[in-house]
């Protein structure tokens, strides 16, 4: 059981720094930045993919109790969760919004499919990636290590990990938070690059108990959120 813990730290660690890569590739979407939100931005991402880990973690734990699989969960909810981060990449650098309901609709309405023609490339893309990534979670299950460390040793490494990971999603939101609440739209309107992004905002807060309201406080916080894109929106013919 010790050395199936072990083994699972690192599973879990190893996603991790995967998802964070795969969210940092929508960075290549931010338009005019400067170095501070290029920065504030990263954190965000970074901040994501713990958020989605702890999603993650949280679930297929809870099936591997009910189930006592622990061990079959994760590799199915990454590989899912990944391609579907990949999906969304080609999605957003087509048509600059985020897969949700509407855009699922719109994509799929008569008038879009009749045309959008997809071509020979990204299907070929995807099933690479696919493969790729369906072999990263196959070389995680038997390629790590039964034992790494120490009980001793290993308890350290985990509690050092939770606290960095709490402090990046703590240091982003309060950023964001107080980019809201002043309406630094230079930081605050970068995070819809970001797939899914969970903004904090404080402002109704700070109406009610410090008599705080910024009239410019009307900012753009996501196109994750907003999904103003239809099917009337989308280019006549694209070539994806």
């Amino acid at each position: 059981m010790k050395r199936q813990r072990c083994r699972l730290a690192l599973f879990y660690k190893a996603n991790l720094l995967l998802t964070a890569v795969i969210l940092s590739l929508f960075l290549i979407f931010l338009k005019h930045f400067t170095l501070l939100s290029f920065c504030t931005a990263l954190i965000a991402v970074i901040s994501s993919a713990i958020c989605f880990f702890a999603i993650i973690w949280i679930a297929a734990g809870a099936l591997g109790r009910v189930t006592e699989t622990s061990f079959i969960f994760p590799p199915i909810f990454f590989l899912l969760f990944d391609l579907f981060l990949a999906a969304d990449f080609f999605v957003y650098r087509t048509f600059q919004t985020h897969i949700n309901a509407k855009a699922v609709s719109a994509l799929f309405s008569e008038r879009t499919l009749g045309n959008i023609e997809i071509g020979v490339s990204p299907i070929a893309v995807f099933i690479i990636l696919t493969i790729l990534f369906l072999l990263f979670q196959v070389f995680l299950i038997f390629a790590l290590p039964l034992e790494y460390q120490s009980e001793r040793i290993g308890r350290r490494i985990n509690r050092i990990f939770i606290m960095a990971a709490f402090s990046i999603v703590l240091i982003d939101k309060s950023v964001f938070a107080v980019s809201s609440l002043f309406s630094y739209t230079e930081i605050t309107e970068k995070t819809a690059v970001i797939p899914y992004y969970i903004p904090l905002t404080i402002n109704k807060f700070a109406k009610k108990y410090f008599d705080h309201e910024d009239k410019n406080a009307d900012l753009f916080i996501g196109e994750n959120f907003k999904a103003d894109n239809t099917a009337d929106d989308l280019p006549a013919k694209e070539n994806t």
